[in-house]
């Protein structure tokens, strides 16, 4: 589960980025959840982490790359997604020398009254579950 906190607004309706406690809260779930598939409810942030290896730093990039489209294709399709940020590390795994990127993006889902977006979403959108994440499940 990748839930944070409830989205918070400020006095001119913007969404504001939750709060560096709760984030590290929530990062500390991940590590405790096997499912590895970002969760999509309404009126909430959230915070999802994507890792990919290569033996080249070229490998690694793009299969971030692939990995970071499957996860934009599938929450563009959720109404109300909003990314708030997002950190990239790169690093060397000393064990074998593969190259390893990792990205945590922290996204908001805005209750569809509130949202910018327009886009028509499945009907199990707020379902943390429904929208079939295969792609993010261990290999």
């Amino acid at each position: 589960m990748s839930k944070i906190a409830p989205c918070v607004y400020d006095a001119r309706g913007r969404i504001v980025a939750p709060d560096p406690f709760e984030v590290r809260g929530a990062k500390i779930g991940l590590a405790f959840d096997t499912g590895r598939t970002p969760t999509f409810d309404q009126g909430h942030t959230h915070v999802f982490t994507l890792s990919e290896t290569g033996m080249s730093r070229d490998q690694a990039r793009s299969r971030m790359k692939r990995l970071m489209a499957r996860f934009y294709a599938d929450a563009d399709m959720v109404p109300g997604f909003r990314k708030l940020a997002m950190s990239r590390t790169e690093g060397i795994i000393p064990c074998n020398r593969n190259i390893q990127i990792t990205c945590e993006i922290v996204y908001a889902v805005e209750d569809t009254a509130r949202s910018r977006s327009t886009r028509p979403g499945p009907p199990d959108a707020g379902s943390s579950r429904g929208l079939g994440h295969e792609a993010f499940a261990t290999r």
